[in-house]
């Protein structure tokens, strides 16, 4: 088996644990309580949050505390191959877009204010299908976020955001895949530097 089918076997195994996972609310809500603790968070002035679909840890509620607490709240949105950045000011500003995930309005992705530069995120919050304690991530299959996420400055935060069982003992790797530096579940936080 190549690394490719390997990721896509690995890839729909933990999408069917996760969907499974009985109390995602509670967990999520465990989960970003402890990002929202952090040192690193409370520090940051610019955060890179996924806007949580289907049964991924939900970040909507910590985008609100956000925006209330005056960060400096980014969101991704699609356009052909990459993810682009857009300065969120209000969560009125969002709409179901391409795979059914929030993103910014499209008449609102014009106003050349509102495009962040990656340099300026302090911390990314990451979704995946499945992470291992050395910071590898398997994403859906598409590359947004490899493509992504070399482009932040070299002391930004990146932080997976899992269930438990969304943990492996080790991620099929290729060269192009990015690791990030911490993965934060329900019941542990695993620095991967």
């Amino acid at each position: 088996m190549n690394v490719s089918q390997a990721k896509q076997q690995l890839r729909r195994s933990i999408l069917d644990n996760r969907n499974s996972f009985p109390d995602r609310e509670a967990a999520s809500q465990q989960i970003m309580e402890t990002i929202e603790e952090s040192v690193e968070f409370k520090q940051a002035s610019t955060v890179l949050f996924y806007l949580s679909a289907r049964s991924e840890v939900a970040t909507l509620d910590s985008v609100r505390i956000a925006l209330n607490n005056e960060k400096t709240v980014v969101v991704p949105y699609c356009q052909g191959d990459e993810l682009k950045l857009f300065h969120l000011k209000n969560e009125h500003e969002l709409e179901i877009g391409r795979f059914k995930i929030l993103e910014p309005r499209i008449e609102l992705r014009n106003d050349g204010s509102r495009v962040v530069d990656p340099k300026l995120i302090d911390i990314a919050l990451v979704p995946g299908a499945a992470f291992d304690s050395q910071g590898s991530r398997l994403g859906y299959g598409r590359g947004y976020y490899d493509r992504l996420l070399p482009n932040l400055r070299r002391d930004a935060m990146t932080i997976g955001l899992a269930f438990d069982c969304q943990m492996v003992s080790q991620v099929p790797c290729e060269k192009h895949d990015y690791r990030l530096n911490r993965i934060v579940t329900q019941t542990q936080v695993i620095d991967c530097n």
